[in-house]
């Protein structure tokens, strides 16, 4: 290939089998922490939170999971 070659990036827009097999494998494997984790920065990732910002989105998601902030109306 030679530099001059432009690339063409096109989106899939159907379902991946190998993507739904890792997946399943992850998490089958994962601890209930690590699969917190996970959905926290998935998330952010879905959300597209900003890049710089998105440790500390994904911290907020995880104690939001873990039920440690924004308590329900009726603990008031």
């Amino acid at each position: 290939m030679s530099d001059d070659e432009e690339f063409e990036l096109e989106l899939i827009d159907q379902p991946q089998p190998w993507w739904d097999t890792l997946m399943g494998r992850y998490i089958e494997e994962a601890g209930i922490d690590e699969l917190r984790r996970f959905i926290s920065l998935w998330v952010c990732v879905e959300s597209q939170a900003i890049p710089e910002k998105m440790a500390e989105t994904a911290a907020k998601n995880e104690r939001f999971l873990k039920g440690n902030t924004l308590k329900a109306v009726d603990d008031k």
